[in-house]
């Protein structure tokens, strides 16, 4: 990475970048296969031992099925599942509507290539909240899980790693569908 000279002569650390952005629509519909919904190579020694992974991912859900049909998020890195949640019943109900969603993600070098905290959080709006008039989401039922992994991750960023985002539904349907509409990947 760059670094950069300060007007005093001094050298700065590099500027957050955007390392990717991914705007095409993927669906995982119809399937009960784990489906990658964001994946993206990290090159060796980009992250350094001092920088992090900032990665937003959105879209929207149907959960319409069966309202006992569960979906799996799982957040991977190097190979190495870091975290991993089964979503029970997303409100309890089945919904004809869609539902937004919202996830962050940090994943920090601690001072060398292979030790990393890794966080987020997951925010969507359940399937008991009603759609406001225009656009989707409710204003009173959200569903929020804060995450991280349960110890320090030891994928070497020295070589290329993956970074990947993952989603399986417990039951194939067009009635399941959960959409990734846009990502944003950033260097900081």
């Amino acid at each position: 990475m760059t670094k950069f000279l300060r007007g005093d002569g001094s050298w700065a650390a590099p500027l957050p970048q955007t390392y990717d952005r991914a705007v095409a629509t993927i669906d995982v519909l119809s399937t009960a296969a784990e489906t990658a919904i964001y994946s993206k190579l990290v090159a060796a020694a980009d992250m350094g031992t001092d920088r992090a992974l900032r990665l937003l991912l959105s879209g929207d859900y149907l959960h319409n099925n069966v309202a006992g049909d569960t979906v799996t998020v799982r957040v991977k890195f190097g190979g190495t599942t870091f975290w991993a949640a089964l979503l029970g019943s997303i409100g309890g109900t089945g919904d004809p509507d869609r539902h937004p969603w919202r996830l962050a993600l940090d994943i920090a070098n601690l001072g060398a290539a292979n030790s990393q905290s890794i966080s987020g959080q997951l925010s969507l709006a359940l399937t008991t909240d009603a759609n406001p008039t225009t656009g989707i989401g409710g204003a009173s039922a959200q569903f929020e899980i804060p995450f991280g992994a349960s110890g320090l991750g030891t994928i070497d960023t020295a070589s290329a790693q993956t970074l990947e985002v993952t989603i399986q539904w417990s039951a194939a349907s067009s009635n399941n569908s959960w959409r990734r509409r846009s990502g944003i990947l950033e260097l900081v």
